[in-house]
Parts: structure tokens; sequence; C-alpha cells
């Protein structure tokens, strides 16, 4: 990611975040282990997507919400992406400490799940 300027030291993501500015992306990267990959993008996802005629629900038994696989290949693909990465690699009770620590001090924050873990698994991708 630093090789593609797509990396965001957590003094500039705080700035971004304290501004009130763009949308952080919770990604969890794999199936079964607590791990999460911190992003950030200056764009507000979720309008986008509406915009876009995405829809931001699942509907069981369907497989991966159509806004993760759009999600995942629009912000967090490794090539074509264009959020950038948080260099914090959490695990385990980190991950839920972290998230909730992020939105006590920034309770204005906008941000997302994905799981791209299950994008890749339906898409018959390994990592």
């Amino acid at each position: 990611m630093h090789r593609l300027g797509r990396m965001l030291f957590r003094g500039q993501f705080e700035r971004h975040l304290l501004a009130s500015r763009g949308t952080v992306i919770f990604e969890y990267p794999t199936l079964g282990l607590r791990v999460l990959r911190v992003w950030w993008t200056p764009d507000d996802i979720r309008a986008v997507a509406a915009a876009m005629g995405i829809p931001d629900e699942s509907v069981p038994g369907a497989g991966v919400p159509p806004f993760e696989l759009w999600c995942h290949d629009t912000y967090l693909d490794p090539e074509r992406g264009k959020a950038f990465i948080v260099p914090l690699y959490l695990f385990g009770s980190g991950c839920h400490r972290f998230i909730q620590s992020v939105g006590a001090r920034f309770p204005m924050m906008k941000h997302t799940y994905v799981c791209s873990a299950a994008v890749r698994f339906f898409r018959g991708e390994s990592e």
C-alpha cells in the first residue's frame, strides 16, 4: 500500500476523523479469526452507493451483499481500490476495543464494516 501511495498514518487518520471527513472502513480480512484492518476514504461511501443504486441491505441466503462487494472492489482491492490503509492490525479483543475507542472519540465518524474474506470466499479467490 505504501508503494501505491495508499497508506495513512494514525495522526493523519485522526485529523481526518476530527474534521468529520470521509468514511472509515473496518475490514474483516479472515474467516473465523478476529482480525481487523482499518481503512479511510474521503468519500461518503454510503451516499455514493445510494446514488449508484447499490442496495445497502443484505438478502438472507443470497451470499455477500452487493454493498460489501462494491465496497471491497472500489475501496479495498489492493491494486484498484482507492481507500487508504491505516497501518494498524488488530487481533482478538483489541478489534472491539479499538472500534469502541474511535467511536467514543469521534462520534460523528461515518463508518462501515466489510468482510473481505467472505467476498473472496464466494468468488473462489484466496488471499
